[in-house]
């Protein structure tokens, strides 16, 4: 197993239309409760809308830094990539069901430390100095990741900042 990618780049210094004033944690909380909220009426064109919209704004941090590194890499998130094949609105609901299970105990995520670790040797996230110059974690979006691996990172990055909104 590879090291974990740690980056500790400076996201003020990002082009494009970065906004330092919304943290990478409240973009990643955005599109996963996004998801969560409406994923199960999802067409085609709405799953295609939240993976270039919200899904790409919580990951874009990461992914304009790692694009530096990796050559091979590309902004582009076709369906196939999130693993939704020929019957994407029965496998948004298999991934929206099993993402919902994960979530609604989040027990296992208490040892904030320990997640932090797994997270970034499964390389879910990257960490990134964000415009307050404290470090942060970004999701990150692999090329043919899974639609539930993408969804567990929006919520590492997200819980790992602001564990309060998921203690019941």
């Amino acid at each position: 197993m590879s090291a974990p990618l740690r980056l500790a780049a400076d996201t003020s210094a990002l082009p494009g239309g970065f906004d330092p004033a919304v943290s990478i944690a409240d973009r990643a909380h955005a599109a996963l409760f996004e998801f969560l909220r409406d994923a199960p009426s999802w067409g085609p064109r709405e799953i295609g809308a939240w993976l270039g919209g919200a899904y790409r704004e919580a990951t874009e941090v990461a992914d304009d830094l790692l694009v530096e590194a990796d050559e091979e890499r590309s902004g582009v998130r076709p369906l196939g990539a999130f693993g939704l094949g020929n019957d994407a609105h029965a496998v948004l609901l298999a991934v929206h069901e099993r993402i919902t299970a994960l979530l609604s105990d989040v027990s296992w995520a208490h040892d904030r430390a320990e997640l932090e670790q797994w997270a970034l040797s499964e390389g879910l996230v990257v960490v990134v100095r964000g415009a307050g110059g404290a470090c942060e974690l970004a999701p990150v979006h692999h090329p043919g990741v899974a639609l539930f691996r993408g969804l567990v990172a929006l919520f590492v990055a997200d819980y790992l900042a602001h564990p309060s909104r998921y203690l019941a």
